[in-house]
């Protein structure tokens, strides 16, 4: 289904997400920059070259499918830190040949790691910057 990009005012967006906000990704790839809201309700969230990825990437280092976002509920007190709103955000390589980074350690490939804070992800070359939403708080 084709979506309508928000109209920028005064070099504002106003975005209406259908579920909690947890967190932001901006992507620094050869497409102009974007930004993504993860809510507690994207759950998954699929990134790679393939047409179908949840986010896709045109760089010809990114795999088809190279990377999931994975959003988690978990039982937190509201001052936990290692907590986004009563979530968890993780990412986790799917195999990709170029591989991924987060904050320059590579991943493995198969294993999630939660992001615990801002983190930088590399995935073939393509930046994305995560910025968790309300880090320990609710």
């Amino acid at each position: 289904q084709a979506r309508t990009p928000p109209q920028a005012q005064n070099g504002i967006v106003e975005l209406t997400v259908p579920a909690k906000p947890i967190g932001v990704v901006f992507i620094e790839d050869t497409t102009a920059p974007r930004l993504i809201v993860l809510t507690e309700a994207s759950r998954l969230v699929r990134v790679g070259r393939h047409s179908l990825s949840d986010l896709r990437l045109n760089s010809p280092l990114v795999a088809p499918r190279h990377l999931d976002f994975v959003v988690t509920a978990v039982n937190a007190d509201s001052d936990d830190p290692e907590t986004s709103r009563g979530c968890v955000c993780e990412v986790m390589d799917v195999g990709s040949s170029n591989g991924t980074t987060v904050n320059g350690a590579p991943l493995m490939a198969n294993i999630k790691v939660r992001l615990r804070g801002p983190s930088v992800i590399d995935v073939g070359g393509v930046r994305l910057c995560y910025e968790p939403l309300w880090s320990g708080r609710t």
